[in-house]
Parts: structure tokens; C-alpha cells; sequence
């Protein structure tokens, strides 16, 4: 059996039709909280010039994400605790990924009976968010829900082929 990565899910990664999307596999997962961490939300025309032109080949200025960000020991996201496998956590790595602007940290989450587990997760390594918001209950999705799906889905499609092609090219 492969050993399983735990990864911790914020925004529309705690949601587990998004995470579907973005992995093919449907999958369980439980609710923690990663505290000393806040959020903060970044608009599109916020983000540096490489990544807004990733991102403007699918979404307008109205575009935003969820950006973590170090608070306060009073300061907490709630989000999903996830067990995926290698090749799961490369597709969210895929899909989470904006070249230098974010990064893959290990961070510790609770869950309900005070259950300490360490994570992987992403961030803003460069932080400018100007719209701090409550972590505890938030909207998991800024953007519209079912292009987040569509557009998560057809990254996959595109990640997977491209693998694939590396893959006979190696051999």
C-alpha cells in the first residue's frame, strides 16, 4: 500500500468536489485548523506581471485567491486535512503552484480533539495582500464555482497528458 502524504487544504481547497477536480479521485477528508495563520485576498492586478499573464489565459481582473499568512497566536484558517498519494499531491502541486510567488511549507494543524498532525500545504511566499479576512468562516470559492471546477479539471487533463508525454520521451 503507498504510503499517504497529509496535505492541508484552505479555500477552495477545502472542498471536496474542487479537490476532485484537481486530483480525480474523489476523496475523504476532516476538518482541522491551522493556527497562528490568517488570511488575506489578492486581486489579480496585485499579483506580479509572470503570473497575471498565467492567469488572465482563463480569468479577468476580477480574478482573486486566498493568500495565508502568518498572524497571531489568536489567529486561525480552518480547512480539510487530506491523505493523498504522490502522484495526488503532484496534481495539487500542479494546480497550486504560481511559479516564484508560492511555495510548499509543513505546517501543523488541529483537529477536533486537539489531534496534532504535521501537513504539507501552499502559500504566498511574498505576501501583499491588502484585504485581510476571518479564516474561520469564509467562503471557500472568490471565484465562480463551477469555471474553478472546469478550468482545475482541464489543468489535470493537460498536467497528466504532459506527464505521459515525458514519459515516453524517457523511455
Amino acid at each position: 500500500m503507498e504510503d499517504k502524504i497529509k496535505y492541508f487544504g484552505y479555500g477552495a481547497n477545502s472542498d471536496p468536489e474542487m479537490m476532485e477536480a484537481v486530483t480525480g479521485t474523489k476523496l475523504e477528508g476532516t476538518p482541522f485548523v491551522l493556527k497562528g495563520f490568517r488570511f488575506g485576498i489578492l486581486r489579480l492586478p496585485e499579483l506580479p506581471r509572470n503570473v497575471q499573464r498565467i492567469l488572465r489565459q482563463d480569468w479577468d481582473p476580477s480574478f482573486r485567491i486566498y493568500s495565508l499568512l502568518r498572524g497571531t497566536y489568536n489567529d486561525s484558517v480552518h480547512g480539510m486535512l487530506w491523505e493523498l498519494t504522490e502522484q495526488q499531491l503532484a496534481l495539487v502541486h500542479n494546480w497550486e503552484l504560481i511559479g516564484p510567488l508560492s511555495q510548499e511549507f509543513t505546517v501543523y494543524v488541529e483537529g477536533e480533539n486537539s489531534n496534532i498532525f504535521g501537513a504539507r500545504t501552499v502559500m504566498i511566499t511574498d505576501p501583499i495582500a491588502r484585504m485581510i479576512v476571518n479564516g474561520e468562516s469564509y467562503p471557500p470559492f472568490l471565484n465562480d464555482r463551477e469555471r474553478m471546477l472546469s478550468v482545475a479539471r482541464r489543468s489535470r487533463e493537460v498536467y497528466l497528458k504532459e506527464q505521459e508525454r515525458k514519459s515516453l520521451i524517457e523511455r
